[in-house]
């Protein structure tokens, strides 16, 4: 806790413990004078007031709502490179007990001006609104940070079986920087890797595309299947309680295109596949 709020006063604290895949894990949830808050569980998660500002100009969610494309995913800002900025991050996770090393991310610039523009305020939409636009100024450019760590060059895939998708807004770590400094900070699934030292031998990819091609070819359906992508992924698998193995995964995101009985109009959803990259099996996450 002293590396995200040294000097901040506590102002609440509240302690409890519940069952997580057979252990009891603690959680502890923390309010500070300043207005931010800081969670510890499975996880940790971070946040001053300022978070909030930007969760109303900036959606990254591909919803109606979406605007990230207004943000540019290059720019700098004067105070600061992305670049550094992400190392000042990295930084902070490690001192948070952490230990990420290779990592891949990317990041928006988001710069006031577009904010301010970009800026829902609570219950706008419905023209009853309850609150207040921030006087936006340029001290609050900032950087939006998603992570995933990588490990010999490949992500570690983070999903579940209750939230599949690889998306942006899943990615384990995310932070907000800002010429004030750190003002978010979210960590989900971070590992800490021993070296295994065995070599790994792949399938092709050809033989695993096939494999995708039979199972939803075979499908008695009138739907209609198309693979929209295809990514390959450290998986950790569960070995013991407390230890995981990493397994080459690739994932496939297969689109499913259909007619509705009821109502006649067409619909598509995305499903996920995942194929063992070195038995071509099928892979449960």
């Amino acid at each position: 806790m002293s590396e995200l709020a040294a000097d901040a006063t506590i102002v609440q604290q509240d302690v409890s413990s519940v069952e997580w895949q057979g252990k009891n894990i603690d959680i502890n949830y923390y309010t500070f004078e300043d207005g931010s808050f800081l969670n510890l569980d499975t996880g940790l998660t971070y946040a001053k007031p300022y978070s909030d500002n930007v969760m109303s100009a900036f959606r990254v969610e591909k919803t109606e709502a979406f605007n990230a494309d207004n943000y540019s995913q290059e720019s700098n800002f004067d105070y600061m490179s992305s670049e550094d900025a992400f190392k000042c991050i990295l930084d902070i996770v490690n001192k948070c007990g952490y230990e990420l090393k290779e990592t891949n991310y990317e990041y928006y610039a988001l710069d006031a001006e577009t904010m301010q523009q970009q800026e829902i305020v609570e219950n706008k939409l419905d023209n009853n609104s309850s609150g207040e636009p921030r006087a936006w100024s340029k001290e609050d450019d900032c950087y939006y940070f998603f992570t995933e760590q990588m490990y010999e060059g490949l992500p570690i895939y983070y999903g579940n079986h209750t939230f599949p998708d690889d998306g942006v807004t899943n990615k384990p770590v995310q932070a907000i920087y800002s010429s004030r400094g750190l003002e978010s900070l979210r960590v989900n699934k971070v590992y800490s890797i021993t070296e295994g030292g065995e070599s790994v031998s792949l399938l092709g990819f050809d033989e695993l595309a096939g494999k995708i091609a039979d199972k939803y070819g075979n499908l008695l359906t009138s739907s209609s299947y198309y693979v929209n992508r295809a990514k390959l992924y450290y998986m950790p698998v569960e070995a013991s309680t407390e230890d995981y193995e990493l397994r080459p995964v690739w994932l496939f995101e297969v689109h499913e295109k259909s007619t509705d009985s009821e109502t006649g109009s067409e619909y598509e959803i995305t499903l996920y596949t995942f194929l063992d990259a070195q038995t071509g099996e099928e892979v449960t996450v």
